[in-house]
């Protein structure tokens, strides 16, 4: 019986799983199966790529183009139980008898991560950061006034504020910011 998959990713959140040309599971790193499978628990026989995965692979396997002339590669995006991820697919032509399919995995941050993030790179407080999290959710500012327990001109005065912090004009711009890959001001 194989290893369970550690369910803590390495620090850097990227990993990487190998398939054969029957697009078996052949290699692996503990990060990449922890991201593929998340929070669910495998043994050997049940090893198998998540199906919206293996959709992805058919579709780049049968897009133009694929065969002996180079790599073929597509990204698809999938929730493992507790995170959301990018699997990026490369099906390496095969050389000689075998093929490999490389599945790249890497965890996006969590609202909460993204949060703490941007709250340490324009130091925000407490308050400005619970406005914003109204502004993800796609609350009004009516809303948000209700969820705080304050009036709507003080959550429209909090998201002033935090734009100024920002650099940015819009609640869009908040997000924007927010969901930046690498987190940075």
């Amino acid at each position: 019986m194989m290893e369970e998959p550690s369910l803590a990713p390495s620090p850097n959140n990227e990993g990487v799983v190998l398939l054969n040309h029957n697009l078996e599971i052949v290699g692996y790193d503990e990060t990449g199966m922890a991201l593929l499978f998340g929070m669910n628990r495998v043994e050997d026989r049940e090893l198998s790529v998540p199906g919206n995965i293996m959709d992805a692979i058919y579709a780049v396997r049968n897009s133009p183009g694929n065969g002996t002339h180079g790599l073929v590669s597509q990204r698809v995006r999938f929730h493992n139980g507790m995170y959301t991820c990018t699997c990026r697919i490369i099906d390496v032509p095969p050389r000689g008898a075998q093929g490999l399919v490389i599945l790249y995995i890497s965890r996006g941050r969590s609202l909460a991560e993204a949060l703490n993030q941007i709250s340490l790179d324009y130091h925000l407080t407490g308050r400005e950061l619970q406005a914003i999290e109204g502004v993800v959710l796609g609350l009004t500012s009516k809303e948000v006034a209700i969820r705080m327990s304050i009036s709507p001109n003080t959550v429209k005065a909090f998201l002033r504020l935090v734009m100024g912090k920002m650099g940015v004009t819009t609640r869009a711009g908040i997000v924007a910011k927010l969901l930046d890959p690498n987190g940075h001001s």
